[in-house]
């Protein structure tokens, strides 16, 4: 049975530096990566920091409108660890100040992004590479519509996001009845107001969770009940974007779009591509077209004859890479029956 009167809103973060730079990820670990442009400035137009107070002012908009003119219930914000949402928190709250909005804010470890492991900061053709064995296994989930179930090296899965974003689900119905341990006031940040004592205690009604694209579809997943082919097929919410999960009068819960976001401009896709998850038909095209390269190499390879990247990363897969090198210093010998058997 749906909590009476409760609303939960999922804020991705703004646009930022590794939307925009895709070495940003090999030159600093995901945790630290930064919104991108300046919060001096209030034109979204690459700029996560400004996308971030548009959308505050987009809540407060559907705030008053669902309200009547003024903030009548209880607000808390939950928000990832990670700078780029602290940032862009931070960007939303400044329209909430503006409009004399009470609320507090809390950190929730379990809204951070999904870890990419040791894919983190690497171009595709670098994962083949570097890891065979585990892109190859990666790569058989994806070719059957499975990648919410497989893992990154050394990360987490999509469902495995999924599990410990659940864990928030009882933290936030347990505020929305009034019956958290914590003295609220401890937490809270008061804008002065004729109605704040009564924003400030009391059951929570009002959460804004502010994650990340993986995360916060994990969320509307897990919390909705949705089919797991439904992942599979949702597309990467835009940046900033608001989407609200809430409760209907005998009906459960509704999920709605109350603010679309920013998207990408072209050229700036790459990291976006990797948190969707999603194979998008050019990059089956461009694979299909590397792996039918290395297909005809290896059909016409002689023994002591340079080898391709792609052919290397091949063979390596089937072998391992000390012993390949071993055979190229012998005049190609060993890679060339290694090749021969491929071919069998």
């Amino acid at each position: 049975m749906a909590h009476a009167n409760l609303s939960v809103f999922l804020l991705r973060h703004g646009l930022s530096e590794a939307n925009m730079d895709k070495t940003a990820n090999a030159r600093k670990p995901d945790h630290a990566i930064e919104l991108a442009g300046s919060p001096e400035s209030d034109d979204p137009h690459e700029n996560g920091h400004a996308q971030a107070y548009l959308a505050g002012k987009a809540f407060v908009a559907h705030i008053l409108e669902r309200d009547g003119g003024r903030q009548k219930r209880r607000l808390r914000l939950l928000v990832s660890p990670y700078l780029r949402t602290q940032q862009t928190s931070d960007g939303f709250q400044r329209a909430l100040d503006e409009a004399g909005f009470v609320y507090d804010r809390r950190e929730a470890m379990e809204m951070r992004e999904i870890s990419f492991g040791l894919y983190d900061g690497l171009e595709d053709h670098e994962l083949k590479e570097l890891f065979p064995r585990e892109h190859a296994h990666y790569q058989k989930h994806v070719e059957f519509s499975g990648e919410l179930f497989a893992p990154m090296p050394m990360g987490e899965s999509r469902i495995q996001v999924g599990d410990r974003v659940k864990a928030l689900f009882g933290t936030i119905l347990r505020d929305a009845t009034g019956t958290s341990p914590h003295r609220d006031e401890e937490f809270a940040r008061i804008v002065v107001q004729a109605h704040a004592e009564a924003l400030r205690t009391g059951p929570i009604r009002d959460f804004v969770m502010v994650g990340h694209g993986v995360t916060n579809r994990q969320f509307r997943h897990r919390w909705m009940h949705y089919p797991w082919q439904w992942v599979e097929a949702e597309p990467n919410p835009g940046n900033c974007s608001i989407q609200v999960i809430r409760s209907t009068d005998g009906r459960g819960y509704e999920d709605v779009t109350v603010f679309e976001g920013f998207r990408h401009v072209r050229g700036h896709e790459k990291q976006e591509e990797r948190e969707e998850g999603h194979v998008l038909p050019e990059k089956v095209q461009a694979d299909a077209d590397q792996e039918a390269a290395v297909q005809a190499e290896l059909d016409g390879y002689s023994p002591g004859t340079p080898m391709s990247d792609g052919l290397r990363a091949r063979l390596v897969s089937e072998t391992d890479e000390e012993r390949l090198d071993d055979g190229m210093r012998e005049g190609g010998n060993a890679a060339g029956l290694w090749v021969a058997w491929l071919r069998s």
